[in-house]
């Protein structure tokens, strides 16, 4: 049997589990009991996940 949905193509299933992925790691170390975290780190994994999303040309920015 394959592994996926039966409604959505297996790529679009990678796809989804790739921003799922940056999406909680941004969340587990922004939860981080002892406040050790890396803004730059959420940022690439909050712009990764974004790309994944809405196939932009280029990643968001976040500040400048």
């Amino acid at each position: 049997m394959e592994e996926g949905s039966i409604f959505a193509p297996k790529t679009l299933v990678e796809e989804l589990r790739l921003v799922i992925d940056n999406l909680s790691r941004a969340i587990g170390d922004l939860a981080d009991p002892f406040g050790d975290y890396l803004l730059d780190y959420i940022e690439e994994k909050l712009g990764n996940a974004h790309y994944l999303l809405f196939k932009n040309e280029k990643k968001i920015q976040f500040h400048q």
